[in-house]
């Protein structure tokens, strides 16, 4: 979300990709597009179950095994 470089974003889809053996497909979205009921893909992921991948409360100071 926001306004990140497309390079950027692509090059870190590459890496989730290769690391998750599973395909991975980036969207960018503004915040004011996060914000709108009106998204088709804002609101399918709004009502889709989420999974926490990274918690930055919980995982901050741990180390890889």
């Amino acid at each position: 979300m926001g306004t990140p470089a497309r390079a950027d974003v692509y090059a870190a889809s590459d890496v989730a990709q290769e690391t998750l053996g599973l395909p991975v497909n980036p969207t960018v979205r503004t915040v004011e597009q996060w914000t709108q009921p009106t998204d088709n893909l804002v609101r399918e992921i709004r009502s889709s179950p989420l999974v926490t991948v990274l918690d930055l409360d919980t995982d901050q100071g741990k180390e890889s095994s």
